[in-house]
């Protein structure tokens, strides 16, 4: 049987942001929609939301670690002794 995204969405945001067991989802839907759900579909429903973000979730691990290392490179200064701290200041002059 195919479900509406809104009834799909609701059984894995109970399910897991509310951490709502999978009985108690079931019993949920079952009283919301006047259809039965199981705890395999609402299993199936987490399984089909990790594959669907898996994309958008790699973008964003990307970008991240992209600009997270872009970051600490720019941090990175080389160490100089204080008499070359000194020249570079006279240069700079």
């Amino acid at each position: 049987m195919q479900y509406r995204p809104q009834i799909k969405a609701q059984k894995v945001y109970f399910s897991q942001s509310h951490f709502v067991s999978l009985e108690r989802v079931a019993e949920m839907m079952s009283d919301l929609y006047g259809q039965p759900v199981s705890e395999g579909k609402i299993v199936d429903s987490w399984l089909d939301t990790v594959t669907e973000v898996a994309p958008v979730n790699a973008q964003v691990k990307q970008q991240l670690t992209t600009r997270l290392s872009f970051q600490f490179a720019s941090l990175i200064v080389p160490r100089q002794q204080p008499e070359q701290v000194q020249e570079t200041i006279i240069k700079s002059e």
